[in-house]
């Protein structure tokens, strides 16, 4: 019994820790601070119990590499190669599992 309350303490905590991150993400956004990187690690964190956050996660992930490979790209045909986000939005709420 005490092991099992422990867990959903813990899971209370962690979920917790993660909404309150993204409160604070969210604000920092608006705000001089570093917005982006504290909405990234409540990502992080709520991605542990929560399908939605792994995936947004990983979208923003996808989002970055592609926004990198574009802006960074030696020709204009390498970037236009590359997968647009769309698609990988597309697929990737398309799969059942993560």
């Amino acid at each position: 019994m005490p092991r099992i309350l422990l867990r959903c303490v813990h899971k209370l905590l962690r979920i917790s820790t993660g909404f309150g991150l993204l409160m604070c993400g969210l604000v920092l956004f608006f705000t001089p601070g570093p917005g982006w990187i504290v909405i990234l690690s409540a990502l992080g964190v709520l991605a542990a119990d929560f399908l939605w956050a792994r995936r947004v996660l990983a979208w923003m992930k996808y989002s970055m590499a592609w926004l990198h490979a574009t802006v960074f790209a030696r020709s204009a045909r390498h970037a236009m190669s590359y997968a647009s986000p769309g698609h990988f939005a597309a697929r990737l709420f398309k799969s059942n599992h993560m």
